[in-house]
């Protein structure tokens, strides 16, 4: 039979492993064993320890008091209890009660080291409550070296899970990361509740990172376990992090979990957690569910006051000045601004501070500096706190990581950018939409394909998310790691005007505010940028939306009287866009939307007024436009890069191409590229591409010997398409050498082959866009899906890569940030063009693709040909009743990304 203090030792164990039931079990079985003064005192204690997990915090606490007050006691008894009590206070937030008891306590078991530890472990919790993470650092540290000493390493893991989260608030996400999966690995496999706790931190540091949607998964695991061991406290705290998480992006969303919060924490009698809760819920009401530029209620205002004042009252000073900063913005933005300055003189950061928090010091003072008229000053703001989190971004190795903390810039850019536009400064305007676009594509991830099981994701076990866990292999960067990502960096403009002159192009560049949508323009004929503010975006939106409906029913096979009025419709939506983007800004001589419209291949030198070639830089919606169907520019040859340094160091490429070729292949490319396009030979002369060489074009677009022409192609038919075979072989009979996958051949194993060994890959196949996750878009093959992370395998990208399929030239945008789809995967990968579609490819497309492939083979760049080609493949080709006309090619939205000439 176990002896009293047998039982009391195993509960204690038992509630250490978060088992609480058996514990409470043992504690029964030792009060009825007639304990000593001391025994029955400490049974009390953790009987009040196992209450206070359960919610029941004051009950708990008044516990530890009476058992205190027994007369008698030891001083080891007394320091033990002191410890459960300070606990216990800790919870109800009573932090000046609770760090006396707790030092009372370490004086008391300084001899014994796992006491000692425990005691150590929960001064450290009070101090990081209190926001010394100094004193919570050293105390987490000391609590594992006596947890090591006392041999229990479940009691170092919790003391290292809890060091990890004070790395996390310093902004050591490596090191956190490493902490948190050490501590992991000894915690995870006591209980599912334990394995909740290690799913919070980690979900904690996924929100820190930038990476909230893959931090919601885990909250909503750990507040179902918790609720399930009734841990109403920690189930709390899941649902506050919850509210945290969609804070970022569903402020409707994240309220409900704010609220529940609250009265779980207040039901359980935790003061200071019911007091985050109400700062969470004065956060999200202060957002409204207007968005970010509308302007707050005055109940919102009110409760932010009551909010700030007790949490500053209750010494939680980092949590108040917080909470002021979002105040000021809401002032800012309902006109106040001298009340928001004056919120804003509270709130400034301490040095020791977050990063995350100093960027929103900026932030905030460039909101408040640009609702009082001063944009320079806001400008100035904006760009310091872009650095702050550009400095902390470049500690890591991981581009993932990297990119996934560009959300910390995103309101920072959306500052920056509607304070430049203000001033009307063309050349700060494009800068700051080169800096937005060049955030996140020049570190967009492309996930090795190691950590990927994609067998298995062909065969539909998992197709939307890596089977690695976001975090588990993060780095920082060491001296020998080379330069981090230089983003945002000057923009040339006298470079960029001088490339641009010198390939006959004109620049616009896109962007967008929060309500409108303007755009540059660099003309090198007519001299330096200019600034058009083109309005409000929202009506422009809705017309970009329904287009991509308008293009996919156009795409169908359709009876005559139908195809006329979707054609119709597609024409009318045409016009009205090119009337809203294009109309206004005075390209070339050019007239656009529902105007006359000058028609023309436009492939010789430059005429007079005449636009031949158009660089677009733009946020995802408008970048996958067709712009090769838009009136006016049927015949102007348009390229899209995602940014305009990408498309630069691809001009130079361009322009530094001897005749060897060895520059047409760019950003990873092996030599077999560079080999294969040196003894690359001459080219046919038919069809468009011979129209093009007869008006003065050479290989590529460009001065003769600038580029030689590809020398081989390989083809690839998916299965279930309607012509897909005939597709390819007749692309294939266009060029001296080419091979194709048809059939049963069309596999996964031998795409990867045919896109190593060719400089031109074309797929026909069923496409799609997955949203959630673009580098999981893909295309069709005979054993599953070919994904954008299958481009990662390659030794060799080709240099043109062209995508005849549904939907896979859309991108998609989450947080602000411009990520991949498959179009983006192979610029990034090194391909120097890629010609997709942003919606439905006609099944009747071919004649067009096999006239595409005829002028790549004769060395025509692709945004070139699709000029030539421009007279008949555009929309207006469709008589009324959506037949066309002889000899005309058929309508499809093919857009050019990267460089296309």
């Amino acid at each position: 039979m176990l002896s009293t203090q047998e039982l009391l030792d195993r509960a204690v164990g038992h509630a250490n492993a978060g088992r609480l039931g058996t514990a409470s079990r043992l504690l029964d079985l030792a009060a009825a064993r007639d304990p000593d003064v001391d025994q029955a005192a400490l049974v009390v204690g953790t009987r009040a320890y196992v209450l206070a997990a359960r919610g029941e915090a004051a009950t708990a606490a008044q516990l530890c008091r009476d058992a205190l007050a027994t007369p008698g006691l030891s001083s080891r008894t007394t320091a033990v209890l002191a410890g459960q009590l300070g606990l216990v206070l800790i919870h109800l937030g009573d932090f000046a009660e609770a760090a006396p008891m707790l030092d009372v306590a370490a004086r008391g078991l300084d001899h014994e080291p796992g006491r000692l530890a425990n005691v150590l472990l929960n001064r450290g919790m009070l101090a990081d409550e209190s926001e010394d993470l100094a004193l919570a650092e050293a105390c987490f540290s000391r609590a594992a070296d006596a947890f090591r000493r006392a041999g229990n390493d479940v009691g170092a893991a919790k003391a290292q899970h809890n060091a990890a989260l004070v790395l996390l608030a310093r902004g050591d996400l490596v090191g956190a990361q490493r902490e948190m999966a050490e501590a992991r690995a000894v915690l995870a496999p006591l209980g599912p509740e334990l394995a909740a706790t290690c799913d919070l931190a980690h979900a904690e540091l996924l929100l820190f990172a930038g990476m909230p949607r893959e931090a919601v998964g885990l909250l909503e695991g750990a507040a179902t376990a918790y609720g399930r061991a009734r841990w109403r406290r920690q189930q709390a705290e899941a649902e506050l992090s919850i509210a945290k998480t969609y804070r970022l992006y569903d402020v409707e969303r994240a309220l409900p979990y704010a609220r529940a919060a609250a009265r779980r924490f207040a039901r359980v009698g935790d003061a200071v957690g019911n007091l985050r809760a109400q700062a969470a819920i004065a956060r999200l009401e202060l957002a409204g569910t207007a968005g970010p530029s509308g302007p707050p209620t005055r109940t919102a205002l009110r409760h932010a006051v009551e909010v700030r004042d007790a949490l500053a009252a209750g010494g939680l000073r980092d949590s108040a000045r917080q909470l002021a900063r979002y105040q000021a913005s809401a002032l800012a933005r309902g006109g106040d601004v001298a009340g928001a300055r004056a919120r804003l003189a509270t709130a400034r950061p301490r040095a020791n501070e977050s990063v995350v928090d100093r960027a929103h010091y900026q932030e905030v003072s460039a909101e408040v500096a640009a609702a009082d008229g001063h944009h320079r000053t806001a400008l100035r703001r904006a760009r310091a706190g872009m650095d702050l989190v550009k400095a902390w971004q470049e500690r890591y190795e991981d581009v993932d990581l990297r990119t996934s903390m560009s959300v910390h810039r995103l309101r920072l850019l959306v500052t920056g950018t509607t304070s430049a536009v203000a001033l009307g400064d063309a050349e700060a305007v494009l800068a700051w939409s080169e800096l937005t676009r060049g955030l996140v594509s020049r570190t967009t991830p492309v996930q090795r394909s190691a950590e990927l099981d994609l067998a298995a994701a062909r065969r539909g076990e998992t197709t939307d998310r890596p089977l690695a866990a976001p975090g588990s292999d993060w780095r920082e960067r060491s001296p020998w790691s080379g330069p981090a990502s230089q983003v945002g960096g000057g923009l040339d403009v006298a470079g960029l005007t001088a490339t641009l002159a010198a390939q006959e192009a004109v620049l616009v560049s896109y962007l967008r505010t929060d309500q409108e949508i303007a755009a540059v323009v660099l003309d090198p004929a007519a001299g330096g940028p200019r600034l058009v503010r083109l309005g409000a975006w929202s009506p422009i939106a809705a017309d970009v939306s329904a287009l991509l409906a308008d293009l996919d029913m156009a795409a169908a096979r359709l009876r005559p009287a139908m195809a006329g009025a979707v054609q119709a419709s597609l024409r009318r939506r045409l016009a009205t866009i090119a009337d809203a983007l294009l109309a206004p800004l005075g390209l070339g001589g050019v007239s656009f939307g529902r105007g006359p419209v000058s028609l023309g291949l436009g492939l010789g030198k430059r005429g007079r007024g005449r636009l031949r070639r158009l660089v677009v830089t733009a946020p995802p919606a408008v970048s996958s436009l067709p712009w090769n169907l838009m009136p006016g520019l049927e015949s102007v040859a348009v390229s899209v890069p995602e940014t305009l340094e990408d498309w630069l160091r691809r001009a130079r490429v361009w322009a530094g191409a001897g005749a060897d070729g060895g520059g047409g292949v760019v950003g990873g490319v092996g030599a077999a590229g560079s080999a294969a396009e040196a003894g690359a030979g001459a080219a046919s002369a038919a069809g468009v591409s011979a129209a093009a060489v007869s008006a003065g074009i050479g290989p590529a677009g460009g001065p003769a010997g600038s580029l030689a022409p590809p020398a081989s192609a390989g083809l690839v038919a998916g299965p279930n398409l309607a012509d897909a075979a005939a597709e390819v072989e007749a692309c294939a009979a266009v060029w001296p050498v080419a091979q194709t996958l048809t059939g049963d051949g069309a596999t996964a194993a031998a795409v990867t082959a045919l896109a190593d060994s060719h400089e031109v890959l074309h797929i026909a196949a069923h496409g799609r866009h997955t949203a959630d996750n673009p580098l999981f878009s893909g295309f069709e093959l005979v054993d599953g899906p070919w994904f954008g992370y299958d481009i990662e395998l390659l030794a060799h990208v080709p240099r043109y890569v062209v995508l005849s399929s549904c939907e896979l030239g859309r991108s998609s945008a989450v947080w602000g940030q411009e990520t991949v789809g498959m179009a983006r995967a192979w610029l990034h990968a090194g391909a120097r063009c890629v010609v997709a579609a942003p919606a439905r490819v006609p099944d009747s497309a071919g004649e067009l693709v096999v006239a595409l492939h005829r002028a790549l083979a004769d060395g025509i760049g692709p945004a070139d040909a699709l000029a030539a080609l421009g007279a008949t493949s555009g929309a207006r080709s469709a008589g009324p009743d959506g037949a066309r006309p002889p000899g005309a090619s058929p309508a499809a939205a093919l857009v050019c990304f990267g460089n296309g000439w």
